[in-house]
């Protein structure tokens, strides 16, 4: 495997085993105006593009093209791995239909089996499950914890599957 920024052994970017990011979802869809209540658009597999090891699918051209220009606007931050997670010195594959746009970044979180760490993460009234913060906190300190874990790594991987991104 590929090393990330600083995460030790796993994939630069959370994928599914057959290499797609995002599951397949346009990754520019995610900052449309409307992304937030619609959802991501789900790419086309003849319009893609290769960035950080991993495969982006695209629904226009015209999208793909954007994202082009400007990978690293666009690509997912902590390599689309569950933000939460990374914020708890953690890496978890993420449901690539749950997101935030927060300061100008994409941020992923898992959402599966009633669990929504998009709820835990917006929650500041709720401790973290690392021990830290027991009286919570905003969604800005997350933001910086995460970006220090990510950067200083290596996070462990705790999870089944080892961060690969299940294929829908």
């Amino acid at each position: 495997m590929s090393k990330a920024g600083g995460i030790g052994d796993v994939h630069k970017v959370c994928v599914t085993k057959e290499g797609l990011a995002l599951g397949g979802y346009d990754p520019t869809s995610y900052f449309d105006e409307d992304a937030q209540t619609r959802g991501p658009l789900l790419g086309k597999t003849d319009i893609t593009a290769e960035h950080v090891t991993a495969t982006y699918q695209f629904a226009t051209t015209e999208r793909q093209e954007l994202f082009l220009a400007s990978p690293d606007k666009f690509a997912p931050a902590f390599g689309g791995f569950c933000a939460k997670a990374v914020s708890e010195n953690d890496v978890y594959w993420v449901n690539p239909k749950t997101f935030l746009i927060q300061d100008g970044r994409l941020i992923m979180f898992y959402d599966q089996d009633g669990l929504n760490t998009k709820e835990f993460w917006l929650d500041e009234m709720r401790p973290w499950d690392d021990g830290t913060h027991q009286d919570g906190t905003d969604s800005a300190t997350r933001l910086t914890a995460a970006i220090n874990h990510w950067n200083t790594g290596p996070i462990p991987v705790q999870q089944e599957g080892g961060g690969v991104q299940p294929s829908q």
